[in-house]
């Protein structure tokens, strides 16, 4: 399954709780795709205006996002969406619907009124501050060397957008590289903001999203003394198409995850958030955390050798390392944690692990090559079509299994059973015309060999499939 299946309707199979993981987030995100686009593209060599209609990098694929015209993935509780992930990701260019259009460039000026290339402000903090509902801004090549506060909200209807230019790469670097609490290169309170195509640098944290109803899509957050992106009691967001690498913690490596979710007790539990199609590698603690938060979907999402971070050596000689889990879930006893087609390898502990939490769903996931492969245990989860090979597995009498590769008798997984055990070259960004994940839908390496027992081996839990049964793991055969 993950990213390689066809277009077609996508319908998921729930819990019969009254709760599920995103079907309050599709009543309350959704925006009309005909009033928000996402990206414009700004090309370097010309004065194009966004506005009157640049050039326009296209794609194709997947369910709707935030509603914010986002692409890929599953659809969800009844929901339909085309794509499945398969064509990568969709960028418009109408940017007609915009109420004002700023810009920000290394030769602009705060001074300037930041409404064309010629007048462009110099700094993204200061484009922040004057926008407002509908409101568009642009930033150009180059590294920015400030913080950013995001305390604007848009609306359902005008969402605020501030992005990269598209086939330029922008940075955003703190330049603090010390551990200051609190201290982001995004740090995002308002709700109804798109936030993407940025590298994001350099602080006690990429982004922090405290808002509700935000979507931040092409995003790499590297090289910051915390977690890369995260969410804090934060409700409804999307994080998409993103990269988060040799994130570390020089404290005790405990707090430095690739990306999370999370919150306080008992009033700022965060929930129904979505992480999909993110990569997460070199993080000094975990791939991804959903630690104090309920009912969030991490779905087509890759965590690999995280434990410890190589930058961090380099940066101060020596080596902290943290739990070194590929996806943890929540710890809650309702957390609702799901893990939908996701690839775990190479961590130091466990691929897949529940936290303690209970009522989670983990379905056609694969874990290769960690310590411990797939472990649950004290409340009960459901684990259907997992796939698992070269880590031990560690689970008590609660969870629910059904058709995993280690319950199967007439499966011995095998190295056999896979094209390539090889991964590709580990990602260094993450953009539009190269998102993190593709080098993991397109290469064969965890695909199954043409031979496998593991083809049409597992169980119908609603995800699409070829033949005449779903396949085991991540990756569904042609």
């Amino acid at each position: 399954m993950f990213l390689d299946v066809g277009s077609g309707t996508l319908m998921t199979m729930r819990r019969s709780s009254p709760r599920s993981p995103v079907r309050s987030f599709l009543i309350q995100v959704a925006l009309a795709a005909s009033i928000v686009t996402l990206v414009v593209a700004c090309s370097e060599d010309s004065n194009t205006d966004p506005a009157s209609g640049g050039s326009t990098p296209t794609g194709s694929g997947g369910s709707g996002g935030a509603g914010l015209t986002g692409s890929g993935g599953q659809g969800a509780q009844g929901a339909s969406s085309a794509g499945g992930g398969g064509g990568g990701p969709s960028i418009s260019c109408e940017d007609g619907t915009a109420i004002a259009t700023y810009y920000v460039s290394l030769d602009g000026s705060d001074d300037d009124d930041g409404t064309s290339l010629a007048t462009a402000f110099r700094t993204v903090g200061h484009a922040a501050s004057v926008v407002g509902p509908g409101d568009s801004v642009y930033i150009r090549a180059g590294t920015y060397t400030e913080k950013v506060v995001l305390s604007t909200s848009g609306t359902e209807a005008a969402p605020i957008r501030i992005e990269g230019c598209p086939g330029e790469e922008v940075i955003i670097d703190a330049d603090e590289y010390e551990l200051i609490p609190f201290s982001y290169v995004v740090n995002l309170s308002a709700d109804y903001n798109v936030i993407g195509n940025l590298t994001l640098q350099g602080a006690s944290g990429g982004m922090r999203i405290f808002g509700d109803h935000n979507l931040a899509r092409f995003l790499t957050a590297r090289y910051n003394n915390g977690t890369g992106i995260s969410g804090y009691g934060a409700h409804h967001n999307v994080v998409e198409d993103s990269l988060a690498y040799d994130n570390y913690d020089e404290d005790d490596g405990e707090d430095a995850d690739g990306f999370a979710w999370s919150g306080g007790e008992p009033d700022e539990v965060g929930s129904d958030n979505v992480f999909r199609r993110c990569v997460a590698y070199h993080n000094v603690d975990d791939g991804f955390d959903c630690w104090n938060s309920r009912d969030d979907l991490i779905e087509d999402c890759v965590a690999f050798e995280n434990g410890n971070s190589t930058y961090m050596q380099q940066l101060t000689g020596t080596s902290h390392t943290g739990n070194g889990n590929g996806f943890k879930g929540g710890h809650l006893s309702d957390s609702g944690t799901r893990f939908v087609r996701c690839v775990a390898f190479h961590n130091p502990m466990r691929g897949f692990v529940n936290n303690s939490g209970g009522e989670q769903e983990w379905d056609n996931n694969v874990a290769y090559d960690n310590a411990y492969g797939f472990v649950t245990y004290n409340l009960p989860s459901q684990l259907r079509n997992n796939l698992n090979h070269e880590g031990q597995l560690t689970m008590d009498d609660s969870p629910v299994l059904v058709s995993n590769s280690w319950q199967l008798g007439s499966i011995t997984v095998s190295d056999a059973d896979f094209q390539s055990l090889t991964p590709p070259t580990p990602p260094t960004t993450s953009t539009a015309d190269s998102p993190a994940w593709q080098g993991y839908s397109t290469s064969p390496f965890l695909k199954l060999a043409s031979d496998s027992d593991c083809i049409d081996a597992g169980q119908d839990v609603g995800l699409p499939y070829q033949g005449v049964a779903p396949d085991l793991g991540a990756f569904e055969s042609p």
